[in-house]
């Protein structure tokens, strides 16, 4: 049996980081199934486009995550940005969390209150992936 994995986005329409989400279910279809849940949107169309189970969230929040992953049963998630890990790490569930950050907000160089909240939420990860190194060079916490 194929372990699921659930991405978390906070969008609803396609841009760099749906695409990149999109990509690694594609490629890794063979071995996870996978699932992608995100706002409502035009998202949809792409996902259907691509054979790719949609769960729709209303609002990107503790509770949606919540209810999505009781549903769902997923092995993994993997957020996709900060504000999805951050919201999957206050939301306490015990499945393991993979944060994803597709870019270097400029709150990351400083000490500034997301900052710290990544910080902490760093805690419940189990791996935190970057799209270059520079997300971790500049982030004012990057070496902790």
């Amino acid at each position: 049996m194929k372990k699921k994995i659930l991405h978390l986005l906070n969008t609803s329409s396609y841009s760099g980081a749906e695409n990149v989400a999109i990509t690694i279910i594609n490629n890794t279809s063979d071995d996870f199934d996978s699932s992608y849940a995100s706002l409502k949107g035009s998202i949809k169309n792409d996902l259907y486009q691509n054979r790719i189970k949609f769960l729709p969230v209303q609002s990107m929040s503790i509770l949606e995550i919540r209810r999505i992953v009781k549903e769902y049963k997923p092995d993994i998630v993997h957020a996709h940005d900060f504000t999805t890990s951050i919201i999957a790490a206050l939301s306490g569930i015990s499945v393991p969390i993979i944060s994803h950050l597709h870019n270097n907000s400029p709150w990351i160089k400083t000490y500034h209150p997301y900052s710290f909240i990544y910080l902490f939420s760093t805690l419940r990860y189990k791996k935190i992936l970057g799209v270059s190194k520079s997300v971790f060079e500049e982030y004012v916490f990057g070496k902790k």
